[in-house]
Formats: structure tokens, C-alpha cells, sequence
């Protein structure tokens, strides 16, 4: 059973409507959940103005996300421009089920893009298409966290599991859970046989993002906005590992 937040508009109903909907084309897909990342950060700015003029703001993503959800995110906090600067990180993982027990997930980082802070005072938003587990939250969070002291942190998604935001929270210190804030559309309680939520966004967003091999296609992948971003940064601020 799907319960919706305050924040799902008859708009935002209708474009997760679009993604459960098995006949939607990969490219319309992936319109959708630029839309559905440009309504989210709309919302988020509408609550951080004013900002200090000296705030930086991260957004950090996996790396299918890059293109399309987070994307949507980045364009509209740059155009409000109510931060002293935009940082961005992405990060490539791999799920992996240690001896095939799916309760095990672990979620290494096979390989990341980040540009770092300069002010102290930041703010982060780790954005994904979808909340079940946690894992890939959990991981990537940790490393942006140890790099990092965001003053506070928005965890975003436009769907996300019943109970996925209080599993997530008794992952971390007080310290940090206490600085969570939690963004999502609608909470779903429950998953198919195959592991997506139910109707969750659809199926596994790789595929439906057009990934067609799945985590490998989408590992050996570079995002168009990491490229863009990549290039601006080269020999200034960025980081890239590997």
C-alpha cells in the first residue's frame, strides 16, 4: 500500500504514475525523474531561503541518477542562487548480496567524482531514485560525512520503503542522524518477489533508465553531467578516485 507526503501534488502523483507505468519509454522515463528532481528541489529551496551567503551546498548521487534526478535537483538550486556555490559527487557501487543473503547488502564504492567544500558552513543532499535498503545511502554517506561536516543533511528520493528512514538513522551517532531531514513523495510498505518496491518507481531503475545490463553497463558509465562538471574543475578543486 502506497501512502503519500504532503509534498505529492496532483502533478508529482501523476509522474510517478508515469514511472510504474510499464509501457513508459526509457527517454520518457528518464524526463520524469529530471521533473520529479527539479519538484523536489523547489520544495527544499522554498525552506532555505535566506541562506548565509558564505553556505555551500553538495548533491550527491549514484551514478544513474546523475543525468536525470539529480540533475533536475542541481539546475534548480543553481538558478535560486541562494548558495555561494554548487559542489557535486558521484559515485559508482556495486550491490552485492554476501553469500546470497539479500538481508547482507553491502554497497561498495567502485569508484567516485568530488568536489570538495571550501566554506564550513554546507549543506548536503544525498539524492537517490529509490530508498529500500539503505545501503548505498549508508556508504556513501559515510565517506561524504568523513570528508565533510554538513550542518545539515537532506536525504532525498521521490520513493522511499516504510521504515527505510528509521533504519537509516539507527546507522549513525546521534551526532549525525540529528541533522537528517528526510524528502520523499510516498512511502510504500511493501516488495514484489523480485525485490522492488511495490509499485515502488517501476522496476529496477537501471533497466528502466536504460541501462539494459544492469550494474555493469551502468559501472562502466559516465555521466554527461560528470564529464560537464569534470572538465570545469580540472586543476581547480575536483577530486576524482578510482
Amino acid at each position: 500500500m502506497r501512502k503519500y507526503t504532503d509534498y505529492a501534488t496532483e502533478y508529482v502523483r501523476n509522474l510517478l504514475n508515469t514511472l510504474t507505468d510499464a509501457s513508459t519509454s526509457n527517454e520518457s522515463y528518464q524526463k520524469t525523474m529530471y521533473s520529479l528532481g527539479r519538484d523536489l528541489a523547489e520544495k527544499i529551496v522554498a525552506t532555505l531561503k535566506p541562506c548565509n551567503p558564505d553556505a555551500e551546498i553538495c548533491i550527491a548521487c549514484t551514478v544513474e541518477d546523475a543525468d536525470f534526478l539529480a540533475k533536475g535537483l542541481i539546475d534548480v538550486i543553481e538558478e535560486a542562487k541562494c548558495f555561494t556555490a554548487v559542489r557535486f559527487a558521484c559515485f559508482w557501487n556495486e550491490r552485492v548480496d554476501p553469500f546470497d543473503v539479500k538481508e547482507a547488502h553491502i554497497a561498495p564504492i567502485l569508484k567516485k567524482y568530488r568536489e570538495p567544500f571550501k566554506s564550513t558552513l554546507q549543506y548536503l543532499i544525498v539524492v537517490k531514485s529509490v530508498i529500500s535498503g539503505g545501503c548505498v545511502i549508508k556508504t556513501n554517506l559515510t565517506n561524504l560525512i568523513n570528508e565533510s561536516n554538513p550542518q545539515k543533511i537532506m536525504i532525498v528520493a521521490p520513493v522511499i520503503l516504510e521504515g527505510a528512514d528509521k533504519n537509516l538513522e539507527k546507522e549513525f551517532s546521534f551526532s549525525i542522524a540529528s541533522r537528517f531531514q528526510f524528502w520523499f513523495y510516498a512511502m510504500d510498505n511493501s516488495k514484489r518477489k523480485d525485490g522492488n518496491l511495490d509499485p515502488g518507481i517501476g522496476g529496477s531503475v537501471y533497466e528502466r533508465l536504460g541501462f539494459k545490463n544492469g550494474q555493469l553497463e551502468k559501472n562502466q558509465y559516465v555521466p554527461a553531467l560528470v564529464k560537464k562538471r569534470r572538465s570545469a574543475f580540472v586543476g581547480q578543486y575536483a577530486t576524482q578516485t578510482a
